[in-house]
């Protein structure tokens, strides 16, 4: 059976998170929406967001920055919550130096996702 690396998808960024049921989580982000699922870098499993609180920091290669945080939380049942920090760490590195960072936090459920 193939399957897909999303990793190596086009614009695919790797994201850390430490999360409050004493995992750290490594999901594949594919997309740019604020509740998308994500890949759970470990697992077949995916990540999806119920609430976030997000900073992504563009830096210039010819210094300054730019700036965008994305808060929000999407209504309707979730079991087994999680709550993860993402702690500062890089998106992508450009080729003329410039870079991306992402930090905050989100919550959200791993699937299968079973009530408790």
């Amino acid at each position: 059976m193939a399957s897909a690396d999303p990793t190596n998808a086009k614009n695919a960024a790797v994201v850390t998170g430490n999360c409050d049921n004493g995992q750290t989580l490594t999901v594949v982000v594919n997309g740019n929406g604020n509740f998308n699922a994500v890949h759970d870098a470990n697992s077949t499993s995916t990540f999806v967001p119920t609430m976030i609180d997000l900073t992504f920091t563009f830096h210039l290669a010819s210094g300054g920055s730019q700036t965008n945080t994305q808060q929000g939380t999407k209504n309707g049942p979730a079991h087994n919550v999680i709550n993860c920090d993402i702690p500062l760490q890089t998106l992508f590195t450009a080729p003329d130096g410039s870079f991306a960072t992402i930090e905050g936090s989100v919550s959200g459920f791993l699937t299968p996702n079973q009530p408790s």
